[in-house]
């Protein structure tokens, strides 16, 4: 059997630097908060503990389980909006990976137990599963620095000005490319606004 691959599956995640209007389908998403700038330490711990649960409940339903998936794309819902306006040590923010809806509340609760033996990763325990319902946005591909998203976001009002809509409430960024491995003005973020 393939394996379940979320990014690819739905067409929601598809997107090109010319802004467009989708429709979200429902989405379960293994999720943490927290405030606090990217730049900060503590981030990367928040993703560690995320990655880390992700890849467990992966591993082990791999092991015992059918059906396999592909873990996905990291993203990030972005609660603060005013980022000009608000100290970055206040920035608020969920980090989600999207999970198989069949994965089971006890699936993580075992995750949790698995990390916390092995390396005592706290964060872990702050990990949840959250339901996201379908929703209608403005998405567009932005390409290079995380800095520079803003001019991307002001495009996507923008657009859906044009479209008769309005955006509301939090802002999605979708990392496609690794900071890692990928230099800043190569990097690829699929970027959401809510719209009504």
């Amino acid at each position: 059997m393939d394996k379940i691959n979320m990014y690819k599956d739905f067409p929601e995640y598809k997107a090109t630097v010319k802004p467009r209007v989708i429709k979200s389908t429902k989405t379960k998403y293994l999720t943490i908060d927290g405030t606090g700038s990217p730049e900060d330490e503590s981030y990367g711990e928040v993703i560690s503990a995320l990655y880390g649960a992700a890849y467990t409940i992966k591993m082990t339903r791999k092991n015992n389980i059918d059906p396999d998936y592909v873990v996905c794309k990291l993203e990030c819902e972005w609660i603060t909006l005013d980022f000009e306006n608000t100290p970055p040590e206040k920035w608020e923010w969920k980090l989600q990976i999207r999970v198989p809806e069949f994965v089971k509340d006890e699936e993580l609760e075992k995750a949790k137990e698995v990390i916390l033996a092995k390396d005592g990763t706290q964060k872990v325990k702050d990990l949840y599963f959250e339901i996201v319902e379908p929703a209608k946005y403005v998405q567009m591909m932005h390409i290079g620095p995380y800095d520079k998203e803003g001019e991307s976001y002001t495009l996507l009002a923008e657009f859906a000005k044009e479209q008769g809509l309005e955006v509301f409430g939090c802002a999605r960024d979708i990392y496609i490319s690794d900071p890692r491995r990928i230099p800043p003005e190569r990097l690829k973020t699929v970027i959401r606004s809510r719209v009504k």
